[in-house]
């Protein structure tokens, strides 16, 4: 077999022990201001996108999360999808905050009905004037222009809190097909709410759902055990939302009272368990599965198998979920199971997982150096040098911290001429 020479083993060492995204260096949140025709004044949101996004081919697309109620939601579904997305624990996600004047505004106008509040059902509690005019705004105007600045998939989530959730139960009400999911936060009560006093939101949820007793969607409901000193009828409420949705069973339902946090707090233990209702950890989590892969070789290449789990994951929620192509200090990415099969001399499982990622990032120098490393413990120099000459004048153009590295491989690849001419054009520092 070929054998690496210690230096180039140590350079190989370097080059996966160090971690850089592109991205960072480039624009990973949009602003977007948007003059509505149906609110009447300008309106705002932010577009975050997942982390190497820059570097992902163009035909990957993300799911969409759609957040009210910025100030208190924003920060934390950004944080915890990226953090998920980029260990392998649910697919990467753009994340849309949108903001609004207040919660209130945008509510519709419900009666306190059957949500146990205080007072008589015939009283008013939320009572906005926008709601209509927001949804509009949101399905004519917000998305589309989402959909048109960045690589959406048609697959939307939307959360609200308190009387945010007001606003998302009713968009859900009014138009079932908008958002694939519902996140209500801090909301036992105002899924009892109702647009009449004599009724709640979930005999109107329950009269859409009759009409296309086949639609696909996921619900998740919560408030703060906290709530229940107000209002205790609230896990009754909650109960009863859970067995008159059990008839529709393509639609997925989880209605829960959080623990150990108060009203707003609750929102962090809550996105957890609502997008492991869409995402089930059992499934998403990946842990370790690719170490399981490279060792049940009589399941097929490694890559097959990938493939194979990649392509259940995608049935379970309706779009492609991809597998990750670098995640630091983690097996379970193209990276690490490309660079474990080279190290046990399985070169062409190695290659296919290298050709993968290049593939899924090919304006990675990382991917491509890491590709023409493999070609070079396969005893294939002749395929490796175009590949670092590419991954060379990558990190020229990006001011990849490992450029060095590159130069150096290619230096040890006898291409002197390609590393020569790679340090006089390196930037200035």
């Amino acid at each position: 077999m070929y054998k690496l020479c210690p230096l180039f083993a140590l350079l190989w060492a370097v080059l996966f022990s160090c971690w850089t995204h592109a991205n960072t260096m480039l624009q990973d949140k949009i602003s977007l201001t948007i003059e509505s025709s149906h609110l009447k004044r300008s309106m705002r949101a932010d577009i975050y996108l997942p982390l190497d996004y820059h570097l992902d081919a163009d035909f990957i697309r993300y799911p969409v999360i759609y957040t009210l109620d910025t100030w208190t939601l924003a920060d934390l579904v950004v944080g915890v999808t990226r953090h998920l997305g980029t260990t392998a624990a649910m697919p990467k996600s753009i994340v849309v905050a949108v903001h609004s004047d207040d919660g209130i505004s945008i509510s519709p106008q419900l009666y306190k009905s059957q949500s146990g509040l205080p007072g008589a059902a015939d009283d008013k509690t939320f009572w906005g004037q926008d709601a209509d005019a927001f949804h509009a705004y949101l399905a004519q105007e917000l998305l589309p222009q989402v959909d048109q600045q960045v690589r959406s998939n048609n697959f939307r989530l939307l959360i609200g809190m308190s009387p945010t959730a007001a606003f998302a139960a009713h968009s859900l009400i009014k138009d079932p097909s908008l958002f694939d999911g519902h996140f209500l936060f801090a909301a036992a009560s105002v899924v009892g709410m109702g647009y009449h006093p004599n009724s709640s939101l979930i005999d109107s949820l329950i009269e859409q759902l009759v009409k296309r007793p086949a639609h696909k969607g996921y619900l998740y409901v919560a408030s703060a055990t906290t709530d229940a000193t107000e209002a205790p009828t609230q896990p009754d409420t909650l109960k009863t939302l859970s067995s008159r949705l059990a008839p529709f069973p393509a639609y997925q339902v989880r209605a829960e009272q959080i623990t150990h946090f108060g009203h707003y707090p609750m929102a962090a233990q809550a996105l957890l368990s609502a997008l492991d209702l869409v995402f089930p950890r059992q499934d998403f989590d990946i842990g370790l599965n690719f170490n399981a892969f490279r060792e049940n070789s009589e399941a097929g290449s490694m890559l097959k198998q990938i493939d194979n789990y990649y392509a259940y994951l995608s049935e379970l929620v309706g779009f492609r979920v991809w597998p990750n192509a670098d995640i630091p200090r983690n097996s379970d990415s193209l990276r690490a199971a490309a660079m474990m099969l080279r190290r046990a001399e399985r070169y062409d499982e190695a290659l296919a997982l290298g050709k993968r990622w290049v593939q899924l990032q090919p304006s990675s120098a990382k991917a491509l150096a890491a590709l023409a490393q493999t070609y070079q413990a396969a005893g294939q120099p002749n395929q490796a040098k175009p590949l670092l000459t590419k991954a060379i004048s990558l990190a020229i153009s990006s001011n990849d911290p490992l450029l060095t590295h590159y130069q150096q491989m290619a230096k040890q690849l006898g291409m002197v001429s390609e590393a020569h001419n790679a340090d006089v054009a390196s930037p200035p520092k």
